[in-house]
């Protein structure tokens, strides 16, 4: 990640991992979301154009479902 404009001063840089799972039950879909982690990766006003390199190793089961149902589909979301 490399911050390129900003309209304010940053007093911090926080990532959330977010995973997301989506699944049918009983005909209507629906959303769990768990957070996994929420990491601060910088702190103060952060300099532009430092480069924050940012390296994520998931187990399988972020990305694998909980349930066993016919129809689930698993996401794991970086948001800033």
């Amino acid at each position: 990640m490399i911050l390129k404009e900003v309209s304010a001063d940053i007093s911090s840089i926080e990532t959330q991992l977010v995973r997301v799972e989506h699944y049918e039950f009983e005909g209507s879909m629906v959303t769990d979301k768990t957070e996994i982690q929420n990491l601060q990766i910088a702190d103060g006003n952060v300099p532009l154009g430092l480069e924050l390199p940012i390296f994520v190793v998931l187990p399988k089961y972020f990305s694998s479902a909980s349930f066993d149902l016919p129809k689930v589909s698993v996401s794991v979301c970086l948001c800033w």
